[in-house]
């Protein structure tokens, strides 16, 4: 992550990688290139990490919001039924129907390896 920040190379970070985020989050913050694929496990301890509190799914869309600009603008896709995805500014919501469940190497296809 530090090289790819070094020469400004957009990176994903998906599974083990966001345990490594979630205890390190200046690995990836205010780096704007940076795509975090959270499921809702690995969004939870983000959202306890970052902003001290629990998951709010009533208010979904603010708290992803907050989050992502807490961590500086990196971007955050938030799998589950509803795929939202924020950048700290905006946030924007996938339900297109897909597979009914998510599978291993679920972040390998978003980033395209």
């Amino acid at each position: 992550m530090l090289l790819a920040k070094k020469f400004n190379v957009p990176f994903v970070v998906d599974g083990d990688g966001l345990f490594l985020v979630t205890n390190s989050i200046d690995l990836v913050k205010s780096y704007p290139l940076a795509v975090l694929t959270p499921n809702v496990n690995e969004y939870k301890r983000l959202v306890q990490k970052v902003l001290n509190c629990e998951v709010d799914e009533e208010k979904a869309e603010d708290q992803l919001r907050s989050l992502a600009k807490q961590i500086g603008g990196v971007t955050i896709l938030r799998k589950g039924k509803t795929d939202l995805i924020s950048n700290g500014e905006i946030v924007k919501s996938v339900s297109i129907y897909g597979s009914p469940r998510r599978c291993g190497g679920q972040g390998d296809i978003l980033s395209g390896r």
